[in-house]
């Protein structure tokens, strides 16, 4: 991870609440996500997103229950890392059940 992806990554993980999905949490959850679609060259994958989570807190918190946290937020970082880099990349399009384009 770049300095400000790291940054804002531990500045989500520090709080031991990272994982209840209060206002607060979410907020830093998103906004390190955001600093990855802004400044990453090379955005961390969804297995070392997964990774760093474990190495953060499997000892305090259990390995499972991690775990499962962990799949849980990268998959939820890698759906929106997507979803922003399809919108920025106009490759992304609102249509009606028809499939007609609504813009």
């Amino acid at each position: 991870m770049s300095p400000k992806v790291k940054e804002a990554f531990e500045h989500w993980m520090k709080v031991s609440s990272w994982y209840t999905g209060n206002a607060e949490d979410e907020g830093r959850f998103f906004a390190f996500v955001w600093t990855v679609c802004r400044v990453s060259r090379t955005p961390p994958t969804e297995r070392e997103v997964r990774e760093e989570i474990m190495r953060a807190w499997s000892e305090r918190l259990g390995a499972e229950f991690v775990e499962e946290k962990a799949l849980y937020f990268s998959g939820l970082y890698q759906t929106l890392y997507d979803f922003a880099k399809a919108r920025n990349e106009g490759q992304l399009f609102l249509t009606d059940e028809d499939g007609t384009p609504l813009i």
